[in-house]
């Protein structure tokens, strides 16, 4: 299954930490599936010299080698608007019951706004109810 997901609120945790708020179908999962992302898009309110951010979410399985649930690593090009489509794509473990309660947190290496984020979530054997 494939989510197209639209950030509803971005609020701030910290400088450089912030959480992503989207509008998530009721998605239960099973032991054996997995997600990945296909692409993100972030609206920046300025251009900025970063020159990577970092999709954590609390979704994937945390473990020995992935301790911060790491989603997707983002190179930055300098500029207001990022697209990425990752080169090669990760699959995690999905360690949650359901999509709903995942929170979603974007590490970025300076203190600026966020206007909005795009996410394509690709969900192995997904079922809605």
């Amino acid at each position: 299954m494939i989510l197209n997901l639209e950030t509803k609120k971005i609020k701030k945790i910290n400088k450089t930490e912030c959480e992503a708020y989207f509008d998530l179908p009721k998605i239960y999962f099973n032991n054996d599936q997995q997600i990945q992302i296909n692409e993100i898009a972030i609206d920046w309110s300025r251009t900025f010299s970063g020159s990577s951010a970092r999709l954590n979410c609390t979704l994937i399985d945390k473990s020995p080698s992935n301790i911060q649930q790491q989603l997707l690593f983002i190179p930055l090009d300098g500029s207001n608007f990022t697209f990425y489509t990752p080169t090669h794509i990760q699959a995690y473990k999905i360690q949650r019951p359901e999509l709903e309660s995942s929170q979603f947190i974007l590490t970025i290496p300076e203190k600026v706004e966020i206007r909005k984020i795009y996410i394509q979530l690709y969900i192995s054997n997904a079922r809605v109810q």
